[in-house]
C-alpha cells in the first residue's frame, strides 16, 4: 500500500491481470482463445514494449475458436432454429469483437505497466493526483 491506504501500481495492475485471466477461464466465455492467442504471440519476446505491439494480431487468430464457441452456445440455446442461430452469432461476433480487444488492451497494458516497473496505476494511484 502507498500513503493513504491507496494500493500501489503493481498491485493495481495485477488486479486487472487476475480479473481477465479469470473471465478468461470461463469455458462459455469468448476471451479465452484471445488471451490464449495473446500469450503465445508474447511468449517469445524481449522487450516490453512488445507487449502492446500490434494487439489485432491475437484478436484475429482467436476469431474461429471464438466463433465455434459461440455457435456452440447458441445451437443449445435456440434448440434447432438456425435462423436464429445465424444471427445470434453473427450479433455476438461483432460484441466479442470489441469488448475482447477492450480487455485485451488492458491486459497488455498492465503487462507492460507490470514489466517496466511503473508507478501509473490508474484512476486512484496517487501518481497524478
Amino acid at each position: 500500500m502507498t500513503s493513504g491506504n491507496r494500493p500501489n501500481a503493481g498491485t493495481l495492475n495485477q488486479a486487472v491481470i487476475d480479473r481477465l485471466e479469470q473471465r478468461a477461464s470461463d469455458e462459455n466465455g469468448v476471451l479465452g482463445p484471445c488471451l490464449l492467442a495473446y500469450k503465445a504471440q508474447v511468449r517469445k519476446l524481449k522487450n516490453p514494449v512488445d507487449l502492446i505491439h500490434n494487439l489485432t494480431a491475437p484478436l484475429l487468430a482467436a476469431f474461429e475458436p471464438t466463433k465455434k464457441q459461440i455457435i456452440k452456445r447458441f445451437t443449445a440455446q435456440w434448440k434447432g432454429n438456425t435462423d436464429q442461430i445465424s444471427k445470434s452469432v453473427v450479433n455476438s461476433l461483432r460484441r466479442s469483437a470489441g469488448t475482447n480487444y477492450q480487455a485485451l488492451v488492458s491486459y497488455a497494458l498492465a503487462k507492460y505497466l507490470l514489466a517496466v516497473g511503473s508507478r501509473y496505476g490508474g484512476k486512484g494511484s496517487g501518481v497524478f493526483s
